[in-house]
């Protein structure tokens, strides 16, 4: 009885983690978006990689203007 207890729980632990992380998303996008209104480029959606890239230095002046706005959001 006490094994069915743990598996609920790590599942709704699992399940606050997934949401936690599109709410962390969700936040960064909208970061982003502030950020390029403020330097003057327009917002484009990258894929997470896309800025996972952009942030080792990868084709940092390649990768579009929002990864340009997410490095000076950075910097």
């Amino acid at each position: 009885m006490n094994n069915i207890y743990i598996y609920v729980i790590i599942f709704i632990l699992s399940l606050l983690s997934i949401g936690t992380t599109a709410l962390l998303a969700k936040k960064r996008r909208k970061d982003m978006e502030i950020a390029s209104k403020h330097i003057g480029f327009s917002y484009a959606k990258v894929s997470d990689q896309d800025i996972l890239s952009s942030v080792k230095g990868f084709n940092l002046c390649c990768r579009g203007h929002s990864a340009k706005a997410y490095n000076i959001m950075e910097g």
